[in-house]
């Protein structure tokens, strides 16, 4: 503890060393407590930033008719929406820097990025000088909470990075002599959590789906032997719950259907601004009964959230319960099957 308490410390901000300083006793990161009392703290940018919408400094982002957004908030992941005006960003920056004094806390300037959507140069150079940010292209990459987010449609080969997410964390544990038992407990914990959230977001294809199953199996029996064996069970029965047989992995194209098929009931059914964006960016004028009676639910520049939804629509649709005499859906499962 002397080691502990009487050396000093010193932490790199942005590129540069603070000021050195002893550690003495306060809530330390990986405490429990420090994720709730963070959230309360960052609540008050957001706080900040309603006021100023309120007050017509920031305009934000207009999504749909009625929804206008301004601000996404996950723990220390934040998501400023603008339009582009240099004015507007100018107010942004004056709330976040009243923030920084009264939180005493700091932009990390290496992690933090200007996203824009339209070539403007001259503004863009002028927005980038503001905040000394790195700028990047809207209409390439964007990563968000562990997701690659593409304005366009995403295709068949822009699932490659999930692929080598997989393969990454394969290869670092390929070196080590684990047991059957081990590998199939990383399959079950790492490997397959990884893919419950992306498959809960957007739909995956069936290729790429395959081409992970494959990579999980080859760990799964091969471990880190040089050798391939040979496969001594199939993956279907592998699949199964263990009081069927199996070894309880998942069957991942269905797991993810029922996944995606929760969040369109939610969606539709739901009152979080999430639904509130679905169904007035979507569904729109229809009600949600016609909506689901409406043979053709796809439009021309959906997202790939919203084709997921869509294509897992089956799920509900196939055991949906009407009500005789009334107009309005149940929302309910028929007990008696498929109608």
């Amino acid at each position: 503890m002397a080691c502990a308490s009487t050396t000093n410390f010193v932490v790199m901000i942005n590129g540069y060393p603070s000021k050195f300083f002893k550690a003495s006793r306060s809530i330390r990161q990986g405490f429990p407590l420090s994720p709730y009392l963070f959230v309360l703290v960052i609540e008050g940018l957001g706080r900040l930033i309603f006021n100023a919408k309120s007050m017509g400094l920031i305009e934000g982002v207009k999504v749909t008719k009625k929804s206008i957004l301004t601000l996404f908030l996950f723990v220390d992941c934040v998501l400023i929406f603008g339009v582009a005006s240099l004015d507007e960003w100018r107010n942004i920056k004056a709330l976040l820097m009243e923030y920084c004094q009264a939180s005493r806390m700091k932009i990390s300037e290496d992690k933090s990025v200007i996203m824009r959507l339209r070539d403007d140069d001259d503004l863009s150079k002028e927005i980038v000088a503001l905040f000394n940010f790195k700028l990047k292209d809207m209409n390439k990459w964007m990563k968000y909470l562990g997701y690659f987010i593409k304005p366009d449609d995403y295709r068949v080969v822009d699932w490659r990075w999930l692929i080598q997410k997989i393969e990454k964390r394969i290869n670092n544990w390929s070196f080590r002599w684990l047991s059957m038992g081990g590998r199939l407990t990383l399959v079950k914990s790492l490997l397959e959590g990884i893919l419950v959230y992306l498959l809960s977001l957007a739909h995956i294809p069936s290729s790429i789906l395959k081409t992970l199953r494959k990579r999980m199996f080859s760990f799964l029996w091969f471990g880190n032997v040089g050798k391939e064996k040979y496969h001594l069970v199939r993956w279907e029965a592998l699949s199964k719950p263990k009081h069927l047989g199996g070894w309880g992995l998942k069957n991942i194209s269905i797991f993810g259907k029922a996944l995606v098929s929760k969040s369109l009931w939610r969606g539709l059914f739901g009152s979080s601004m999430r639904c509130s964006l679905i169904k007035e960016k979507y569904i729109k004028k229809f009600l949600v009964i016609d909506w689901i009676r409406w043979s053709s639910k796809l439009v021309k520049g959906v997202s790939n959230t919203l084709k997921a939804l869509v294509k897992s629509f089956s799920v509900i649709g196939d055991w949906r319960a009407w009500k005789v005499g009334m107009e309005n859906f149940r929302g309910e499962f028929s007990p008696m099957g498929k109608i």
